[in-house]
């Protein structure tokens, strides 16, 4: 037969399912709020500032900018491999070639860093689980 969980277990659990893990700071937040108030305001993402997410994400350049800007600066290798050729330059550098992957890359640092320092974390969550 399971003991019951403490008041602090409850609330790890809680965020083991709504979030990307319990920090310290986030299950003192829940303790001091409660488990159906921090929930309605996870409910509610856009009215959470998420201030330090943002700064993380502002060094990542491919996120400022739009997909017309992407394609024009990240060109996929078929595409550049033709726009050299017609320019006359042959043969690609190895960073040319690389250089959609750079997307690839700050969208991998992007998911991480929100995962690790958003306040939204049951909207993180959702859309790591819809994409994934």
């Amino acid at each position: 037969m399971n003991a019951p969980l403490s008041p602090e277990q409850k609330i790890i659990h809680f965020l083991n399912r709504t979030s990307f893990g319990p920090t310290r700071e986030e299950v003192a937040r829940v303790q001091r709020l409660g488990i159906r108030p921090y929930l309605d305001e996870q409910l509610r993402p856009d009215s959470l500032a998420d201030h330090l997410v943002e700064e993380k994400l502002a060094g990542l350049k491919t996120m400022r900018l739009s997909s017309r800007e992407l394609i024009e600066l990240y060109p996929p290798p078929q595409v550049a491999r033709q726009q050299a050729n017609q320019q006359g330059q042959g043969m690609m550098t190895r960073q040319e070639m690389q250089a959609p992957r750079m997307i690839i890359v700050e969208l991998q640092q992007a998911r991480l860093l929100r995962s690790i320092y958003s306040q939204r974390q049951l909207f993180e969550v959702m859309v790591a689980d819809h994409f994934l």
